[in-house]
Protein backbone atom coordinates (compact mmCIF):
# COMPACT_ATOMS: atom_id res chain seq x y z
CA UNK A 1 0.00 0.00 0.00
CA UNK A 2 2.70 2.48 1.00
CA UNK A 3 4.73 1.47 -2.03
CA UNK A 4 1.95 2.11 -4.57
CA UNK A 5 0.65 5.25 -2.90
CA UNK A 6 3.89 7.03 -2.02
CA UNK A 7 7.13 5.37 -3.03
CA UNK A 8 6.32 4.35 -6.61
CA UNK A 9 4.90 7.77 -7.66
CA UNK A 10 7.87 9.50 -6.03
CA UNK A 11 10.34 7.20 -7.80
CA UNK A 12 8.62 7.86 -11.13
CA UNK A 13 8.68 11.60 -10.57
CA UNK A 14 12.37 11.64 -9.63
CA UNK A 15 13.26 9.44 -12.63
CA UNK A 16 11.30 11.75 -14.95
CA UNK A 17 13.12 14.85 -13.69
CA UNK A 18 16.45 13.05 -13.72
CA UNK A 19 15.93 12.26 -17.40
CA UNK A 20 15.15 15.89 -18.15
CA UNK A 21 18.32 17.03 -16.35
CA UNK A 22 20.55 14.30 -17.76
CA UNK A 23 19.44 13.60 -21.33
CA UNK A 24 22.32 11.15 -21.84
CA UNK A 25 20.68 8.69 -19.44
CA UNK A 26 18.34 6.01 -20.68
CA UNK A 27 15.05 5.41 -18.90
CA UNK A 28 16.44 2.16 -17.51
CA UNK A 29 19.56 3.89 -16.15
CA UNK A 30 17.54 6.66 -14.53
CA UNK A 31 15.34 4.07 -12.85
CA UNK A 32 18.41 2.20 -11.60
CA UNK A 33 19.79 5.39 -10.05
CA UNK A 34 16.47 6.09 -8.38
CA UNK A 35 16.21 2.50 -7.12
CA UNK A 36 19.72 2.75 -5.68
CA UNK A 37 18.87 6.00 -3.94
CA UNK A 38 15.68 4.59 -2.45
CA UNK A 39 17.44 1.42 -1.30
CA UNK A 40 19.91 3.53 0.64
CA UNK A 41 17.16 5.67 2.15
CA UNK A 42 15.25 2.55 3.22
CA UNK A 43 18.47 1.26 4.80
CA UNK A 44 18.74 4.44 6.92
CA UNK A 45 15.12 4.03 8.01
CA UNK A 46 15.57 0.41 9.08
CA UNK A 47 18.93 1.13 10.69
CA UNK A 48 17.21 3.72 12.88
CA UNK A 49 14.53 1.18 13.85
CA UNK A 50 17.15 -1.47 14.59
CA UNK A 51 19.16 0.85 16.79
CA UNK A 52 16.14 2.14 18.63
CA UNK A 53 14.28 -1.11 19.27
CA UNK A 54 16.84 -3.89 19.23
CA UNK A 55 19.94 -2.16 20.50
CA UNK A 56 18.29 0.59 22.55
CA UNK A 57 20.48 3.23 20.91
CA UNK A 58 18.90 6.46 19.73
CA UNK A 59 20.35 7.93 16.59
CA UNK A 60 20.36 11.69 16.75
CA UNK A 61 18.73 13.73 14.05
CA UNK A 62 22.15 15.12 13.13
CA UNK A 63 23.47 11.57 12.56
CA UNK A 64 20.54 10.82 10.30
CA UNK A 65 20.94 14.14 8.48
CA UNK A 66 24.63 13.45 7.91
CA UNK A 67 23.85 10.00 6.51
CA UNK A 68 21.17 11.44 4.21
CA UNK A 69 23.49 14.21 2.99
CA UNK A 70 26.17 11.62 2.23
CA UNK A 71 23.73 9.36 0.36
CA UNK A 72 22.37 12.21 -1.76
CA UNK A 73 25.77 13.70 -2.58
CA UNK A 74 27.28 10.28 -3.33
CA UNK A 75 24.40 9.36 -5.63
CA UNK A 76 24.50 12.71 -7.44
CA UNK A 77 28.28 12.45 -7.87
CA UNK A 78 27.82 9.04 -9.47
CA UNK A 79 25.24 10.40 -11.88
CA UNK A 80 27.44 13.38 -12.80
CA UNK A 81 30.49 11.14 -13.18
CA UNK A 82 28.68 8.80 -15.53
CA UNK A 83 28.63 11.41 -18.28
CA UNK A 84 32.42 11.77 -18.13
CA UNK A 85 33.14 8.03 -18.41
CA UNK A 86 30.71 7.02 -21.15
Amino acid sequence: MLFHELIEPLQNLIAKHLLSLCPYLTTKMARQYVDTLFAQLIFVYYKQILYKHDMEINMSNSDISKMLEHIISFTLAGIRNYETIR
